[in-house]
């Protein structure tokens, strides 16, 4: 399929701290997205770019564009589509490529050097909306999310995929009640798991677990300090977590310190359109896009911590 290039120009870069102190970190807004708003779109980074694939609006509903961004030109470039018809529901990487399950449960490869799908195999119990996974040594997981089988309708259980082996195998169970909506992100050799709900509105859950894929174990880490509204940003450099909670006009955000164990609040986001954002790290720049308020949000920003 033809490829269309968008080159991104210009910024402004807004101080979003109450009082303007530099270490809350700053956003700089880039250009709007060349594509059309959307929410729970997935997004990910390989190679050094980042990639935004399918997602749902009211107009279309299921989309299947799918679009690089290469932060060294600015520049977003349109994709194969993505060829399933399917809702999207998590997507993981690791070794370069990246891993997508869909509303059923089935599982795809992509491949960014051949910018091509491939299916891989369903989850183990079948579909699981609303599940959550990272990758982590060469392997990737996934686990909670919910579903009719439990007596809860939310799940606890965590699934280990060997790639080059094909098969799934369980590890021990995320310590937290059964749950869906959880965030996760990666910071060095561990994978941290939290937050969510299983009753679907806030209060979210605010215990947070981290993962070691040497040790195979979880260990609990600092509480998450506010459980009054829904997660709506998530994202993580090489040396620290960042979360963002949506409220009426922007987003309270927070960053983790795995070192000290500890969160502290950040300048908030600035975008009214906090809710169901995409987000990417490259080269530890990160970026958030996309999300809902009433209708989609074009924008797309940049964090500097």
């Amino acid at each position: 399929m033809a490829k269309y290039i968008l080159y991104l120009a210009a910024f402004v870069i807004l101080s979003c701290s109450d009082d303007n102190d530099p270490r809350l970190g700053t956003w700089k807004q880039l250009n709007d997205l060349p594509f059309e708003g959307r929410a729970y779109a997935l997004s990910f980074s390989l190679l050094g770019k980042g990639y935004v694939v399918s997602g749902r609006n009211i107009e279309k509903g299921h989309l299947q564009d799918v679009w690089s961004y290469d932060p060294a030109k600015d520049l977003w470039t349109r994709k194969n589509d993505y060829p399933f018809s399917v809702y999207v529901e998590y997507a993981v990487t690791t070794n370069d490529k990246a891993y997508v399950i869909d509303y059923t449960g089935k599982m795809y490869e992509y491949n960014p050097i051949l910018d091509s799908w491939k299916y891989l195999s369903p989850f183990p119990t079948g579909s699981r909306p609303h599940i959550t996974g990272f990758g982590l040594g060469g392997s990737i997981y996934f686990g909670t999310g919910n579903g009719t089988t439990t007596e809860s309708g939310y799940y606890n259980d965590f699934w280990r995929y060997e790639i080059s082996q094909n098969t799934w195998i369980q590890i021990d169970n995320f310590p937290g009640v059964e749950r869906s909506t959880a965030f996760s992100f990666v910071i060095g050799d561990n994978a941290y798991v939290g937050l969510g709900s299983s009753a679907g509105a806030p209060p979210i859950h605010s215990d947070i677990y981290s993962y070691s894929a040497k040790t195979g174990q979880w260990k609990q880490i600092a509480d998450f300090p506010n459980v009054n509204y829904l997660l709506g940003i998530s994202f993580s450099s090489t040396s620290k977590g960042y979360l963002g909670l949506s409220e009426k006009d922007h987003a309270k955000m927070y960053e983790y310190d795995p070192g000290a164990n500890s969160w502290r609040e950040l300048a908030k986001f600035p975008s009214a359109f906090s809710i169901l954002t995409s987000s990417f790290t490259i080269n530890d720049r990160m970026f958030v896009f996309g999300g809902r308020a009433g209708s989609y949000g074009p924008h797309m920003w940049e964090f500097l911590p």
